[in-house]
């Protein structure tokens, strides 16, 4: 089995990063290939942001995935659950969610999928969903109603989502991660202008 992957930010239309949660990052890459698994990770970036310092906090979802078996662990740092979408069937993943970086060290609690083959894991962050005066459910239901009848690649797929979650721009950054779960005969070929 083998992962196909697309990511999409739009950071032009939303708000910036921090420069102490965007250097957070490279470090949770670097502990997971060290060999620690994501609710470690987590632990240790919860002592490296403080909202009473840096005056914000970031919610996170870290995972690493097992090519052989389809599993992936995931540790939840108050982020939105990701999206499994398997044909025309989307299910959120229930994951424990600890809290987000930055308000207090803290522990997580890791949570394993298995991905049928042939489907499609989805991260978001908020301003993908919320719209002002309306319940975040109606947002979640709406994504998990979009992301089965759109279109068969990811990079249609994130496409598609943007234009048609995001009707009157985001009050919030969009950032959504994709892949696919393929067979290795599946696997997409390099296209060659």
């Amino acid at each position: 089995m083998w992962p196909e992957w697309k990511a999409s930010t739009s950071a032009e239309i939303g708000t910036a990063l921090c420069a102490s949660t965007i250097a957070a990052l490279p470090l949770s890459l670097a502990y997971l290939l060290e060999g620690h698994p994501p609710n470690v990770v987590l632990e240790m970036c919860s002592c490296q942001l403080d909202v009473g310092v840096d005056g914000h906090f970031a919610t996170v979802l870290v995972g690493i995935g097992d090519v052989e078996s389809r599993e992936i662990v995931l540790a939840n740092a108050g982020h939105l659950e990701p999206l499994v979408v398997s044909g025309a069937a989307a299910e959120f993943v229930k994951t424990e969610r600890g809290l987000p970086l930055g308000v207090s060290p803290g522990t997580y609690t890791s949570s394993t999928v298995v991905m049928p083959s042939g489907s499609i894991f989805l991260g978001f962050t908020d301003g993908l969903i919320e719209r002002r005066g309306e319940a975040i459910d109606v947002g979640l239901l709406r994504l998990a109603e979009a992301a089965t009848t759109q279109s068969p690649t990811l990079e249609g797929l994130l496409t598609d989502l943007i234009s048609d979650l995001v009707t009157q721009g985001p009050s919030d950054d969009i950032a959504l991660l994709a892949f696919r779960w393929t067979e290795p005969g599946d696997r997409l070929r390099p296209r060659i202008p």
